[in-house]
């Protein structure tokens, strides 16, 4: 599963466990999920770029970074235990400091 961004805040939505999402819903993870791809098409070659984070305002309002790595024209970052610990729509803005 990956979720999909294009350059700018983009959201998605954690389920419960046992919840059946909608079938044509995109950008969807359950919460506990690991090792779930999140990816961001900057538009541009990321070369060079540092300090590439994914900011993260959770469905309680709690506010994480996850470290991204640059790759090509996309940031990326492979989810971890604890990062999907509520239910609920999650806003990501993509971060990076071009050279």
């Amino acid at each position: 599963m990956a979720w999909k961004g294009h350059g700018k805040t983009f959201t998605f939505i954690v389920y419960g466990l046992y919840a059946i999402p909608p079938a044509n819903e995109e950008n969807v993870a359950y919460v506990d999920d690991e090792d779930t791809l999140i990816e961001c098409d900057m538009g541009e070659s990321l070369s060079g770029w540092t300090n590439c984070k994914f900011k993260v305002l959770k469905s309680d309002g709690t506010e994480a970074v996850w470290d991204a790595i640059p790759n090509g024209t996309k940031l990326e970052y492979s989810n971890v235990a604890g990062d999907f610990n509520k239910e609920g729509e999650y806003k990501v803005t993509p971060y990076g400091e071009a050279p």
